[in-house]
C-alpha cells in the first residue's frame, strides 16, 4: 500500500515538475502558419504573390504559328509562318519569324520565294515609351503594390490577433483567481460546520446556528460552481486561438497567477513615436497613395494620341546564282484618339478624389490614435492609484477579519458577524482583482496601438 502511494506520489510530482507556466510570451510560439487564425491572414499574401506572378506572364516569350492551303475554283495559295514574340518593357514588342507564301493571298498578297523569308519587327507605342508606363507596366506595378498591401495586412491582422488572445488570457486568469478565492471562502466555511457539528453532538452548540452555517456552506458552494463554470467556459475560449487542446495544453502548462502591477511611467510623445514606426495600418495609406498615383500615370496617356509605330526587316532566303538585293523592309504606322476625353476626364476626377479621401482617412486615423494614446496613459495612471489603495484596504480588512476571528473563538462575537468580515475580505479581494485586470487589458490596449508585439516578435 505504501509502495502504491509514492508511485502515485511521484507520478503526480513528474507531472507537475514537467509542466510549464503558460506566460504571455507563450502565446507567441503558436502563431504560426499551422494556427487557422493564422493562416486565414497569411493565405491571401500566397494568393497576391501568384496574382503578380500571373502579371509577370505578360512579359512571357510567344511561339507564333499560323498555316494555310487553299485551293479555290479560280485560285490557290499556301501559306505558314512560325516565329517568336518577346513583350518588353513601355509596351514594346520584338518578333523574329520564318515565313513562307506561294499562290494568291487574299488579304495581304504576302509571296516569297520558293525559301521563304526571314523577318525581324519591332512595335513601339510611341507615347508609352516617351511616358515610361503601359498597360503591362501598370498592372505588374498594381499587383506589386498589393503583395505589399497583402503583407501589411497579415501584419495588422496579427497584431489585431494578438490583442485579442491576449484578453482573453488575462480574463482567463482572472477568472482562476477568482475560483481560487471562492475555494478558499468555501474551505473556511467548511472547517468551520465541522467544528460546529461536533459540538451540536456534544451539546455544546444550538442546531440553530448549525443550519444557518449550512446555508452558508450551499452559498459558498454555489459561488464556486458559478466561478468554475465561467472559468472553463474562458479555458476553451482562450485554447481556440492557439490550436490546442484541452488535454495538451493541461499535459504541457499551468497557468501562472494575475501578474502583480508596475508602474509604467508611459510618456506620450514617446508612445506617439514608437506608434507611427510600428504601425503598418499607417504604411498601407503610402501604399494605396502610390497605387493611386501609378494609375494616375497611366491615365495621363489618354490625353494623347493611341500611337504605334512598327518597323520590319526582311531578308529573302534563296540560294540563287543571280545577284540581286535579299533584304526589305517595312514600316506601319496605326493611331486612334478619342476627341471627346471622356475616359481622360472620368480617370483623372477618380484619381484625385481617391487621393482626396486616402489623405482624409489617414488624418482620421492619426487623431484617433493620439486620442487613444492619452486616454490609455490617463487610465493606467488612474488605476495604478486605485490598484495601491486596494492593496491597503485589503490588508486592513484581513486585520480586521482575524480579529473578529478570535472574538468568535472567545464567544464575544457571533457567526453572522465574522461571515460579514469574511465576505468583505471578498469583495476587497474581487474589487483588487477587478482593478487588476482592468489595468493588463488597458495595458495590452497600449500594446496594441503602438503595434509593440511586431517589435518585440
Amino acid at each position: 500500500m505504501i509502495r502504491k502511494i509514492i508511485i502515485l506520489t511521484s507520478i503526480v510530482v513528474y507531472s507537475v515538475l514537467s509542466q510549464e507556466l503558460f506566460t504571455e510570451d507563450e502565446i507567441k510560439k503558436y502563431m504560426t502558419h499551422e494556427n487557422p487564425y493564422v493562416y486565414t491572414s497569411l493565405g491571401k499574401k500566397y494568393i497576391y504573390e501568384q496574382k503578380l506572378n500571373y502579371a509577370m506572364g505578360e512579359y512571357d516569350t510567344n511561339v507564333l504559328a499560323k498555316y494555310e492551303d487553299k485551293e479555290y475554283p479560280v485560285s490557290y495559295g499556301k501559306y505558314y509562318t512560325i516565329g517568336l514574340e518577346k513583350p518588353l518593357e513601355n509596351g514594346v514588342d520584338m518578333s523574329v519569324s520564318y515565313r513562307y507564301a506561294d499562290g494568291t493571298q487574299e488579304y495581304n498578297n504576302i509571296k516569297t520565294s520558293q525559301d521563304g523569308e526571314l523577318i525581324l519587327g519591332i512595335k513601339v507605342p510611341v507615347i508609352s515609351l516617351f511616358s515610361q508606363i503601359d498597360k503591362r507596366r501598370l498592372n505588374v506595378g498594381l499587383a506589386s503594390n498589393d503583395v505589399v498591401k497583402t503583407d501589411f495586412q497579415y501584419k495588422e491582422s496579427m497584431r489585431s490577433l494578438y490583442y485579442n488572445i491576449t484578453q482573453n488570457y488575462y480574463k482567463l486568469l482572472y477568472l482562476r483567481s477568482l475560483c481560487e478565492i471562492y475555494k478558499r471562502l468555501l474551505l473556511k466555511v467548511e472547517k468551520r460546520y465541522a467544528f460546529l457539528e461536533q459540538g451540536v453532538e456534544k451539546g455544546n452548540v444550538s442546531e440553530m446556528k448549525l443550519i444557518e452555517l449550512k446555508q452558508q456552506v450551499i452559498n459558498a458552494e454555489q459561488m464556486v460552481i458559478s466561478a468554475d463554470t465561467n472559468y472553463n467556459n474562458q479555458f476553451m475560449n482562450f485554447i481556440k486561438f492557439i490550436n490546442l487542446s484541452k488535454k495538451n495544453f493541461d499535459e504541457k502548462y499551468i497557468l501562472p497567477e494575475l501578474p502583480k502591477i508596475e508602474a509604467t511611467n508611459i510618456e506620450f510623445d514617446n508612445a506617439m513615436n514608437i506608434a507611427l514606426q510600428n504601425r503598418v495600418d499607417l504604411k498601407i495609406f503610402n501604399n494605396e497613395i502610390q497605387k493611386v498615383n501609378l494609375k494616375q500615370k497611366y491615365t495621363q496617356l489618354l490625353k494623347y494620341p493611341d500611337l504605334h509605330v512598327g518597323l520590319y526587316g526582311v531578308y529573302d532566303m534563296k540560294d540563287d546564282s543571280e545577284h540581286y538585293d535579299q533584304t526589305g523592309f517595312k514600316v506601319t504606322l496605326n493611331m486612334s484618339f478619342p476627341i471627346e476625353q471622356s475616359k481622360y476626364s472620368a480617370n483623372n476626377l477618380e484619381n484625385k478624389y481617391s487621393l482626396t479621401l486616402l489623405d482624409a482617412d489617414k488624418k482620421r486615423l492619426f487623431l484617433e490614435l493620439e486620442t487613444n494614446l492619452k486616454n490609455i496613459i490617463f487610465s493606467l495612471y488612474a488605476l495604478e492609484k486605485n490598484i495601491e489603495k486596494s492593496q491597503n484596504e485589503l490588508e486592513l480588512i484581513k486585520k480586521l477579519e482575524n480579529m473578529e476571528k478570535k472574538k468568535y473563538d472567545l464567544g464575544s462575537s457571533t457567526l453572522f458577524m465574522l461571515n460579514q468580515r469574511e465576505i468583505q475580505t471578498i469583495e476587497t479581494e474581487k474589487k483588487l482583482l477587478k482593478n487588476t485586470l482592468e489595468y493588463l487589458l488597458i495595458y495590452q490596449e497600449y500594446i496594441n496601438e503602438t503595434n509593440l508585439y511586431s517589435a518585440g516578435s
